[in-house]
């Protein structure tokens, strides 16, 4: 995972907790593949987002491989920063829960 700055950090932070309450609802199902690479997309928006959406705009065959190894990286990213948001979320619960009232 890439280090991460204060903004970066709270808006993770606040995807964790969006994951931990839609578990709740969803009685702990998995993230479906499409959410995580849609995490992992927005997470590469700033790298490239315009690059990639004129190729998809036009698709090609030459670019079918490209897209398919963009996707598939994207998924990945979409997992390691939905746990990583899901783990600071838990921290912060947990943090929360030992506090003296």
């Amino acid at each position: 995972m890439e280090p991460v700055d204060d903004t970066q950090h709270t808006v993770r932070l606040a995807l964790g907790a969006a994951v931990l309450a839609a578990e709740r609802f969803r009685a702990d199902a998995p993230n479906s593949d499409a959410f995580l690479v849609a995490v992992g997309l927005l997470q590469q928006t700033r790298a490239g987002a315009r690059r990639l959406g004129r190729r998809v705009i036009k698709p090609c065959a030459r670019y079918r491989d490209r897209l398919s190894r963009v996707m598939a990286d994207a998924r990945l990213r979409g997992n390691d920063t939905v746990a990583a948001g899901r783990a600071d979320a838990t921290t912060l619960i947990d943090h929360l829960r030992m506090r003296p009232r």
